[in-house]
């Protein structure tokens, strides 16, 4: 009788407290994966892009180069024209605290149709450029201080600059984390990183001719250092150039002429 009853009580608390019991330690174990996950910080989402797009070669490179095609999209509604060759040739500093000013050195040529489109140079002291007549009614949108803001991601650990997280998005889709990099001089870039990958998907910023986006697509996993091969060029609205990109090479000795002014 007595084992009846202990049968009948251990039945009657497994039916009243075994649920209760399973739910609370199902709720420490939630709270403990909650405890454990946490959204990265905007230094943690700089810290993984910049190994995803290849580690220390990406973030302190010598130098780059970039050569591909493009397509022009004028302004005022003209037809497309082709740059059958376009380059872009730099030598990256070690050290940048500025994001919209020209650094190290820099070429940046398009040809079309056999012939110069543009070419504007920085030769680490002065920018300078040549400019065909097509290219002409763009010469604003040309100037290489329209350009840097996508390179300021390999100084971003450094003294000065702020990181901010904003709150995540999409791009063309796909979710992306979002980062605010201001420089010291108080200009801000924002980086929108693909959240599984972690590479660049899109970097904006304001410049005096409007808002500026770049879109980042078609990264090839065999790349060591990743570039994206594919780049679209926005500004205020208006979608300005896309690039392809068909080589991409890090840390080739570049000559100083090559980024000296036609003049010298």
């Amino acid at each position: 009788m007595l084992r009846l009853n202990c049968h009948k009580f251990m039945s009657k608390w497994r039916r009243k407290r075994c649920p209760a019991a399973l739910c609370t330690a199902v709720a420490l174990l939630g709270a403990a994966a909650v405890a454990q996950w946490r959204a990265p910080s905007a230094v943690e989402i700089i810290r993984r892009t910049i190994a995803a797009h290849g580690g220390e070669t990406f973030r302190r490179p010598q130098t780059l180069e970039l050569c591909g095609r493009a397509v022009y999209y004028p302004r005022d509604g003209g037809p497309a024209i082709e740059i059958e060759r376009l380059r872009i040739a730099r030598v990256i500093p070690q050290e940048s605290q500025r994001a919209r000013r020209p650094n190290g050195k820099v070429l940046v040529e398009a040809w079309s149709g056999g012939h110069l489109f543009f070419r504007e140079g920085f030769d680490g002291e002065r920018a300078w450029s040549q400019l065909s007549v097509a290219a002409r009614p763009i010469a604003d949108y040309l100037r290489l201080d329209r350009h840097f803001g996508f390179g300021i991601i390999r100084f971003a650990d450094a003294p000065g600059f702020r990181l901010d997280r904003l709150p995540d998005g999409e791009v063309e889709g796909r979710p992306a984390y979002r980062v605010a990099i201001t420089d010291v001089e108080g200009r801000t870039t924002h980086f929108a990183i693909d959240r599984m990958t972690h590479l660049i998907h899109k970097v904006e910023f304001d410049t005096p001719l409007g808002h500026h986006e770049r879109i980042y697509w078609s990264y090839d996993a065999r790349d060591r250092v990743k570039e994206a091969r594919h780049v679209r060029l926005i500004f205020a609205g208006h979608k300005l150039f896309d690039v392809w990109w068909e080589e991409v090479r890090y840390n080739r000795p570049l000559p100083d002429a090559l980024f000296a002014p036609p003049d010298r």
